[in-house]
């Protein structure tokens, strides 16, 4: 079916790539459970050999999704080993993947008796840690004073739409943009032992924007060195707004009245420059980091005070 240049997204969903049907006119593409088709002498067909490579709903469904990712073409794969395997092969020797060691075995032994051949690297993270790691950290915002009674808490990894939001946000955002943002460049300079030539450190602006605008927020509570990811988003969002229609409204910064707390080095506060306090860290992890870049004093009132609000903080804790 064609569709106009001002067709909106909802439109394009349902009837984009999609050919009426020719022995009924159906505008939209049945579902062809056929596997084999018809061929006039070998080789000669319609375009359809065989179902396990080609199906005319198939290719309504890769019609459809390339559409609406604005791209030249889609590929839909039968199974997540066909799409694993055509994903990889566009790696090369040398480059290194992070998957899970809970992995799906058909797709470990793909890794390990295959493509290891080929120079791939792979690394198995433990994700066994991961649920209690999300109880300690609701304890530590409740901790730090965040009230459930007047804020939500959720976890963010199952709500779909974050993710999703920031694939649709992706196909839209020039890469220059994120190229510019100051933190990128920062990091890579202060950082230069980590392998920070990833999309998901270059994009993690673009799943910042994502997490703001799903719940279409008006003002977002940042502190200055975030200003700049937030222009970023106004950004992207004028910019999916001209494509699709006024979807998300532009959210500004919200500041404190400390806006820049600066990590204990000096620099800006960041975990991957090791200069934080964690809110889970132990009483003596805590007095360690202080005295060594402060040089407080072991003794004296400013010492029994540290040790009073650490009691306070971990009492909260349990």
């Amino acid at each position: 079916m064609r569709l106009g240049a001002r067709a909106r997204f909802n439109t394009i969903c349902i009837h984009a790539g999609q050919i009426p049907d020719p022995s009924t006119g159906a505008v939209i593409t049945p579902i062809y459970q056929t596997s084999t088709y018809v061929q006039d002498a070998l080789g000669q067909h319609k375009g359809y050999e065989y179902g396990r490579t080609q199906n005319p709903t198939r290719s309504a469904f890769e019609a459809n999704i390339a559409a609406m990712e604005h791209g030249a073409a889609a590929f839909g794969f039968a199974s997540g080993m066909a799409a694993t395997n055509a994903v990889l092969t566009l790696l090369k020797a040398g480059d290194h993947v992070v998957v899970t060691d809970n992995t799906y075995g058909g797709t470990y032994r793909l890794f390990e008796q295959i493509l290891r051949k080929y120079e791939l690297h792979f690394t198995y993270a433990d994700t066994s840690r991961v649920r209690q790691a999300t109880f300690d950290a609701t304890a530590d915002l409740i901790a730090a004073g965040i009230d459930p009674q007047r804020s939500v808490l959720f976890l963010q990894s199952e709500v779909k739409e974050h993710a999703e939001l920031h694939l649709l946000l992706s196909m839209v955002t020039p890469l220059p943009w994120l190229e510019r943002v100051p933190t990128f460049k920062d990091q890579q300079e202060q950082l230069q032992e980590k392998d920070l030539n990833t999309y998901g450190f270059l994009g993690y602006p673009l799943l910042q924007t994502a997490d703001i605008i799903v719940y279409r927020a008006n003002f977002v509570p940042v502190g200055e060195d975030q200003a700049s990811h937030l222009e970023l988003s106004r950004e992207i969002v004028r910019r999916f707004n001209n494509f699709y229609g006024d979807v998300f409204p532009e959210p500004q910064p919200l500041f404190t009245a400390t806006p820049k707390v600066p990590g204990l080095d000096g620099r800006k506060m960041s975990k991957s420059y090791g200069n934080t306090i964690g809110l889970t860290a132990s009483a003596d992890e805590v007095r360690a980091a202080i005295y060594q870049d402060f040089e407080i004093p072991r003794a004296g009132h400013l010492r029994r005070m540290l040790d009073r609000d650490l009691q306070r903080h971990h009492a909260l804790r349990q």
